[in-house]
C-alpha cells in the first residue's frame, strides 16, 4: 500500500521567513547532510541508487512501502533500508514540480531556493552537491577563496557526494548534475557580491542578485584586485617639515589615501573617516553613491579583529610616521601610537593638532574673503574653467571644515563673481533668481557653463553625467 503523500512545500525564493509550520512539514530538521565519494565517471548509478539521487522532484514524490509501484522506481533507484529490510524509494525527477527543500535552518533553506531559480537554475542534484560544499548561505559563499573556485567547481563536475536523504534516511551517490563553467562565472559573481554587501554593511537580497548584478560585482571585484596590486607605485605625500605648509601636505595625505586601496576592497580613507558609525536613513544617499569609492569610504566596516583591518591600520600609520618624522612638532603628536600602529588615532591626533578650532577659523576665513573677491570678467587669461575651480575649492574648503555654505548663498557667490556681459543674453541669470535654480548650486553650476562655455557640453557636477 502506497504511504501518504506530503504536500508540497511553498517556495522559498524571496527573502521573507518560512513559516514554521510550513517548515516542519517540509521536510525535518536535517534534510541534507553529504560525504565525498570518489567514484569514476559514468559510475554515478549502479546499486548505489546514484541515478536517483537529488532529483528535481518535491518531498510529495517520495513514497515508501513495498516498492510494487514500478511507475515511481526501477531496480537502480532503489536501496535496502538497513533498519526492516524493505525497499526505499529514491525520489525521481517530476517536471514541474516544486524544488526539493535542501538546508538544516530557514536561512540555509531560502539560500538553496535562491539557487533552484534564475540566474542558476540549479537541479536538485547539484543543489546538495553544492550544500556539501558549504554554498549554504551568503556568509559561507563570502568566505570561499576565489581563487580556489576553479578548482572546487572542477571536483563537484568530476566526482560523486554520497548524500544523505532525510526523507528516506539513506545515503544517495550524487553528482552535481546541470552544473557546468557558466556556473562558475555565476558562483565567482556571488561571492563578490556576498563580500561587497559585507563590506559596506548592506544586507544583500536574493532579488538583486541577478545575472547582470552578479557580473558587474565580478568585475567590480577584479577591478579593485587590480588597483590593490598597482597601490604599490603610488606616489606617497611628500615630508610633513613645515607647520605654515600643513594644508599642503595633509591634502596630500588624503588624496593618497582616497585613491590607494587597501588590503579589505576599499581606499584606505576609510581608516580615517571622521564618523565610524553607519550613515542614518535619511545621510544614506543608497547603494553606490554618491560614487563607487565614497561609499566604500564611508561604509566599509571597522572590525579590529579582522586581519585586513589591522593591516591598513598599521599601512596609515606607517605613511603618517614616514610623513612626520623629518619634522619634530609634527611626530611628536603621533608618536604615542607607534606601538600600536594605530593609524586611524594618529590621523585624528594630527589633524586635531593642526587643524585645531583657530587653525580651522582662519581657513573658513580666508576662503569666505576669496568667495566674495571672484570675479570672471571674460579675459582669456582667466577662463572660465579656471574661474569655477577656485569657486569650488573655496566652497571645498568651507565644507571640508565642516563650515559648508548654505546652498541659496552658494548661487549668490556664483551670480554676483560673474561680471562680464553674457553671451546669449541674460537668461541664464533670471533662472538663478528664481526657483529652483536659486537654491541649487550644482544645476545653477550647468546654467552658468552653457551660457560662458557654449563649446564644451554641459556638465552636471554632481553627477559627472553630459546633462542638467
Amino acid at each position: 500500500m502506497k504511504a501518504s503523500r506530503k504536500q508540497p512545500p511553498p517556495d522559498l525564493a524571496d527573502d521573507d521567513v518560512h513559516p514554521a509550520g510550513e517548515l516542519a512539514r517540509a521536510g525535518g530538521n536535517d534534510p541534507v547532510l553529504a560525504r565525498l565519494v570518489d567514484v569514476p565517471d559514468g559510475n554515478g548509478g549502479g546499486g548505489g541508487g546514484g541515478s536517483g539521487g537529488g532529483s528535481q522532484s518535491s518531498q510529495n514524490s517520495f513514497q515508501t512501502g513495498s516498492g510494487n509501484d514500478e511507475s515511481h522506481h526501477s531496480d537502480a533507484d532503489s536501496i535496502a533500508d538497513e533498519d526492516n529490510g524493505n525497499p526505499v524509494v529514491v525520489p525521481f525527477e517530476v517536471p514541474g514540480a516544486p524544488p526539493v527543500i535542501i538546508g538544516r535552518t530557514p536561512a540555509e533553506q531560502r539560500f538553496s531556493q535562491f539557487l533552484a531559480g534564475p540566474p542558476f537554475d540549479c537541479t536538485d542534484k547539484a543543489r546538495r552537491v553544492l550544500y556539501f560544499q558549504q554554498f549554504k548561505s551568503w556568509d559561507a559563499v563570502r568566505d570561499k577563496v576565489p581563487e580556489d573556485l576553479p578548482k572546487l567547481f572542477s571536483i563537484m563536475t568530476t566526482k560523486s557526494f554520497e548524500v544523505l536523504h532525510q526523507e528516506t534516511n539513506t545515503y544517495v551517490k550524487t553528482k552535481a548534475v546541470g552544473l557546468h563553467a557558466g556556473h562558475l562565472t555565476l558562483f565567482q559573481g556571488l561571492r563578490a557580491f556576498a563580500r561587497h554587501h559585507w563590506l559596506i554593511q548592506r544586507i544583500p537580497h536574493f532579488a538583486h542578485a541577478t545575472e547582470d548584478a552578479l557580473k558587474d560585482a565580478l568585475s567590480d571585484y577584479q577591478s579593485i584586485k587590480n588597483r590593490m596590486d598597482r597601490a604599490k607605485d603610488s606616489k606617497l605625500p611628500t615630508k610633513l617639515t613645515q607647520q605654515d605648509r600643513f594644508k599642503t601636505h595633509l591634502d596630500q595625505l588624503d588624496s593618497y589615501l582616497e585613491s590607494t586601496v587597501g588590503a579589505m576592497g576599499a581606499p584606505l580613507a576609510y581608516i580615517t573617516r571622521e564618523a565610524v558609525d553607519l550613515p542614518t536613513d535619511d545621510e544614506d544617499e543608497g547603494p553606490g553613491l554618491p560614487t563607487p569609492d565614497q561609499e566604500l569610504i564611508r561604509r566599509t566596516r571597522h572590525q579590529a579583529n579582522h586581519p585586513d583591518f589591522c593591516d591598513d591600520n598599521a599601512r596609515v600609520w606607517k605613511v603618517i610616521k614616514d610623513m612626520t618624522l623629518g619634522g619634530p612638532f609634527q611626530y611628536s603628536h603621533v608618536q604615542a601610537f607607534n606601538a600600536s600602529q594605530n593609524g586611524r588615532k594618529a590621523y585624528r591626533a594630527l589633524h586635531t593638532q593642526l587643524y585645531g578650532v583657530a587653525t580651522i577659523s582662519v581657513i573658513c576665513s580666508i576662503a569666505t574673503k576669496l568667495l566674495a573677491a571672484l570675479r570672471y570678467t571674460g579675459k582669456k587669461n582667466y577662463p572660465f574653467n579656471t574661474f569655477m575651480a577656485e569657486m569650488r575649492s573655496c566652497l571645498n574648503d568651507r565644507e571640508k571644515h565642516g563650515r559648508p555654505v548654505p546652498e541659496a548663498d552658494k548661487v549668490d557667490y556664483l551670480r554676483q563673481a560673474i561680471v562680464d556681459e553674457p553671451r546669449h543674453g541674460s537668461t541664464w541669470e533670471l533662472k538663478l533668481l528664481n526657483p529652483p535654480f536659486n537654491n541649487d548650486f550644482e544645476a545653477s553650476a550647468c546654467i552658468v557653463t552653457s551660457a560662458f562655455a557654449p563649446k564644451a557640453k554641459p556638465v552636471h557636477f554632481c553627477c559627472s553625467q553630459q546633462q542638467c
